[in-house]
């Protein structure tokens, strides 16, 4: 497996060391572990303090459960992900709660939540990957989601795995370095354009 990348800037070891698995060890993850994980999703940010976000657990321990979700998935996704313990299907409320009139922001507070849900399983020796290409009515179907809910992505999850378990183009992707664009390009001081670092 890989080893932390190098950030430019120090950061913390849980978010400098998080990177997305297609890997994932044989072992189930502890039901507590699994409530710690919600349970820092459920205390991030949201517009109005609305929480729009709810999340459906699905173990490997419930197979004809785990493999209708997975049937869902793109094919490139299936590749890997079946060896992941655990799919947490992520789904929000496109609307407020108090009125039913559409939140723009439903969408970018459960990418928040699932944000504090992915750090945590980082402190909690857990890896993970999330899936956006899967056919997301058959899952809300599988799962009956309500129709004010609409599932946006599942993160699959467990403990590292090895890459060689992976076929070969796989495993190269597996095994390269993180990479991102550079911290000038991304971050701009006053106007777009003016680097926040020299």
């Amino acid at each position: 497996m890989n080893i932390a990348d190098n950030t430019d800037i120090a950061i913390h070891d849980l978010i400098r060391n998080r990177r997305s698995y297609r890997t994932f060890a044989p072992k189930p993850v502890d039901h507590d572990k699994l409530v710690r994980l919600l349970e820092a999703a459920r205390w991030s940010p949201s517009a109005r303090n609305d929480q729009p976000w709810r999340f459906i657990v699905v173990t490997r321990e419930d197979a004809a459960l785990f493999d209708d979700v997975a049937g869902s998935f793109a094919a490139f996704n299936l590749v890997w992900a079946r060896s992941a313990a655990v799919f947490i299907v992520a789904a929000r409320r496109q609307t407020w709660e108090a009125d039913g009139l559409p939140n723009p922001y439903s969408d970018y507070d459960l990418g928040q939540a699932v944000a504090y849900l992915t750090v945590q399983a980082e402190s909690e020796g857990l890896v993970s990957r999330q899936i956006g290409a899967f056919n997301h009515e058959r899952v809300a179907e599988i799962l009956e989601v309500p129709g004010n809910y609409k599932p946006l992505t599942i993160v699959a999850l467990g403990y590292p795995g090895e890459s060689s378990s992976l076929p070969e183009d796989y495993r190269q992707l597996e095994d390269a370095p993180r990479t991102r664009k550079p911290f000038g390009e991304i971050a701009h001081e006053g106007v777009w354009g003016k680097s926040l670092v020299p």
